[in-house]
């Protein structure tokens, strides 16, 4: 027998798969972190440090600020129009 919390994930889960084939979208996962050399973090307002640490590669990475720049790259990478 599921308990609750299985109930409520696969509750979860059919609910964002038919509104995905209801409305036609497509299901996108963002980053938490990303590496410092990559580009897509947003400075916002250049008065906030990012907090930052090192991965298993030694390069630096940080956590997501804003997704702003992730996602219209993300969007181009999709190939939708208006980006």
């Amino acid at each position: 027998m599921k308990n609750k919390h299985q109930l409520i994930n696969e509750l979860k889960q059919v609910f964002s798969q038919t509104l995905c084939n209801v409305l036609n979208l497509t299901r996108v996962e963002a980053p938490l972190f990303v590496l410092s050399d990559s580009g897509l973090q947003d400075e916002l307002d250049g008065r906030q440090s990012s907090i930052s640490f090192n991965v298993s590669s030694g390069k630096q990475a940080e956590i997501v600020h804003s997704l702003a720049k992730w996602k219209r790259l993300a969007l181009k990478a999709l190939w939708i129009q208006g980006v």
